[in-house]
């Protein structure tokens, strides 16, 4: 079986290093996944670096639908990534129909117009990575058949040594040792509701002052929260470190035989303007966006293990035999 991932963000985030595990994986278990993206986006250097096929995607939906016409005679299913390459698939789609999945990972409810309803129904499979986005879509119209729910996870490798994280974090912050951590790795944009965590702090440092928060990422609504930061007088507290190109090396700080958590986890609110501290003994669970510090290497494992990708080549098997 051959999969068409398609991607055409010029930058690298969650959605791509998803775009990059769920090729790999495939890759792995004999199917041929390849990725479509933009030329000399992160994405395609990571997916060359790890000897994935990739293929260019032009920039604008009406340069792109041709190209994609042509290159889906050679692939049983087509795999979208972005609200662009959905609508570029959805069009192409009308010269050559192959089976389409859809990967939805923002939590927004689509604008309610003609052309979202058409392209919505020129997909065969929905995969939501958290039953708040399936339920939002159910209430937005979209029947359920359609909808799978597939948590998204990461590998358990690459990590750096517990030890060393902290370390690292507590030198570039200038976090006194002992001092307990919470991290949260997220663009910082709207939708990720930093402004929520800030608040919810303001409460913790009520109760307890040997406390810091370490965000890790950047975006357009950095001033803003530091002028909440500001206001809600959590100077010394909430610690900005911007983007980190070895973000992912950080999530792992707890061991995975470790009693005592070193740190607990912020994960990203299941509903908007909720949060909820969850220790880092717990198993990781994605929700809306990856968190970190709070996965032991063994919880990871448990979620990798238990990700469906197994699922997710059946379900191509699946839809490719009974779409015509």
């Amino acid at each position: 079986m051959r999969v068409l991932h398609i991607d055409n963000e010029k930058i690298w985030r969650g959605g791509e290093r998803q775009v990059f595990l769920t090729v790999q994986e495939q890759r792995r278990q004999g199917v041929d996944g390849w990725i479509a993206c933009r030329r000399g986006s992160p994405l395609e250097e990571v997916a060359r670096n790890a000897d994935i096929p990739t293929m260019g995607l032009a920039s604008t939906p009406q340069t792109a639908w041709p190209a994609l016409i042509r290159a889906m005679r050679s692939f049983d299913v087509v795999h979208c990534h972005t609200g662009n390459t959905h609508s570029i698939a959805a069009l192409a789609t009308m010269i050559r129909r192959k089976p389409i999945v859809l990967s939805r990972r923002v939590d927004n409810v689509p604008h309610d117009s003609w052309f979202n309803r058409w392209k919505y129904r020129r997909v065969d499979i929905v995969a939501c990575v958290s039953r708040y986005i399936a339920l939002q879509l159910e209430d937005w119209g979209l029947p359920p058949a359609t909808m799978r729910v597939i948590y998204e996870a990461v590998p358990d490798e690459g990590y750096l040594p517990r030890e060393i994280c902290l370390r690292q974090l507590r030198e570039r912050t200038g976090v006194a040792p002992g001092t307990k951590l919470i991290g949260n790795i997220a663009a910082l944009v709207g939708h990720k509701d930093h402004s929520t965590l800030l608040r919810a702090t303001r409460e913790i440092i009520a109760r307890r002052r040997d406390v810091a928060v370490i965000i890790i990422g950047d975006g357009e609504m950095k001033e803003q929260l530091l002028r909440l930061l500001g206001e809600l007088g959590l100077n010394g507290f909430v610690h900005f470190t911007g983007f980190s190109e070895p973000a992912c090396s950080l999530r792992s700080v707890t061991p995975a035989r470790s009693r005592r958590p070193c740190c607990a986890c912020w994960t990203s609110p299941p509903w908007p303007g909720t949060w909820r501290v969850r220790r880092s003994s717990e198993s990781a669970r994605s929700s809306l966006s990856p968190a970190w510090c709070g996965a032991t290497s063994r919880s990871t494992a448990r979620c990798w293990q238990a990700t469906p990708y197994h699922w997710r080549g059946a379900e191509f098997r699946d839809v490719a035999s009974q779409t015509p």
